[in-house]
């Protein structure tokens, strides 16, 4: 993995919509320079998109603490995890089962922390499905067009 250079990790082409990403797991990337591997970012560009609709770093992506901050909330690098989001290693196991759908197509990316100076190594493994509709409740999510977003708020301050 290159530094400051996007690099494409998964790309497929919907044969029998609603297709489905059922599971990310990054294993690990590791920084021969030290960076935190958790400020790493995911990109998903759906059904042909130019600029990604999910756009989420592996701390993120795992929850592994707050945002912003590249440590683990366990503070002893310790896994832990639930069905839909955990970490499984030291230096990295972020996965997640959150599906995201998508009618078309999907390309999915990956970018080194953007302190990072020196090549990386990484191990990235993406599962999915064919013909399979995202249903949550009674609401159907894989409808043409639909979109999983992550929305940030950053400074907020909640007053009691």
């Amino acid at each position: 993995l290159k530094p400051r250079r996007e690099t494409t990790t998964f790309e497929h082409a919907c044969g029998a919509p609603p297709c489905t990403i059922t599971q990310l797991h990054v294993p690990a990337v590791d920084s021969f320079s030290g960076i935190p591997f958790s400020n790493a970012r995911l990109r998903f560009y759906i059904d042909g998109e130019t600029n990604a609709s999910l756009d989420i770093t592996l701390l993120e992506l795992g929850s592994v603490g707050r945002y912003g901050v590249s440590t683990n909330p366990l503070g002893d690098g310790s896994p832990f995890g639930h069905e839909y989001r955990g970490k499984t290693a030291s230096k990295g196991g972020i996965y997640s089962t959150i599906q995201i759908p998508f009618s078309e197509s999907i390309k999915c990316t990956i970018e080194a922390p953007k302190e990072e100076t020196k090549n990386s190594v990484y191990w990235y493994i993406v599962r999915g499905i064919e013909a399979y509709p995202v249903v949550m409740g009674n609401l159907l999510l894989s409808a043409p067009g639909t979109r999983l977003v992550l929305h940030r708020k950053d400074n907020v301050t909640l007053k009691g």
